[in-house]
């Protein structure tokens, strides 16, 4: 769920606007979610010229369609991420959508937060984690949240460095950044042993 490279084009003929993801950036089940025309994956039609949801993206904001499709329906959101953000690993499915949604639109170049963040670099996890706690915290501070409302908020959404274990069944959580070890097949997820390891293939 990363941005990557995009364009879009207009039919001169019929003024649909294509908008084409090389990278995943916008799923087809997304897409239609968020009520686009879908070709085929990875190609999502807008009726209008896309100028603003563009401009959107170029500023590195979710665009409102997105955010609003959060908020309309969670789950279905959750479900349409790529698969190692689905699940209980990525903690999403116990956030609030109107607190995840609210700290997406707070941070420049935003980016869907999630535990099971396995694949990012220290650098940019670190970065991640500042930027998402520091929109929490003036999501909570906009709405007023105070008290046991908003300790329960921040526990329930802030972002924390350390990733748990990939194992379906193991609670294990790292103790320092990066502590465990990816997959050395795949890359994009981490075990806190070989025995977890061995158990989740």
């Amino acid at each position: 769920w990363k941005y990557g490279r995009r364009s879009y084009y207009m039919n001169d003929k019929t003024g649909i606007a294509t908008i084409i993801t090389n990278s995943g950036m916008l799923p087809a089940s997304t897409a239609q979610g968020m009520g686009l025309n879908v070709d085929n994956p990875g190609i999502s039609s807008l009726p209008t010229p896309p100028d603003e949801f563009m401009s959107d993206f170029d500023k590195g904001k979710f665009p409102q369609a997105i955010l609003d499709y959060m908020q309309r329906d969670w789950m279905s959101f959750c479900n349409s991420l790529p698969p190692d953000m689905r699940g209980g690993k990525s903690g999403m499915e116990n956030m609030d959508p109107d607190v995840y949604a609210g700290c997406i639109s707070r941070i420049h170049n935003s980016f869907c937060w999630h535990h099971a963040h396995w694949m990012l670099e220290e650098s940019e996890l670190l970065v991640r984690v500042r930027e998402w706690n520091e929109a929490l915290k003036s999501f909570c501070n906009d709405n007023n949240l105070t008290g046991e409302i908003r300790r329960d908020v921040l526990e329930r959404h802030k972002a924390s460095p350390f990733a748990p274990c990939g194992h379906r069944s193991c609670q294990e959580k790292e103790k320092k950044v990066k502590g465990f070890r990816n997959c050395s097949r795949c890359k994009r997820i981490a075990y806190c042993s070989k025995e977890c390891q061995r158990a989740d293939w």
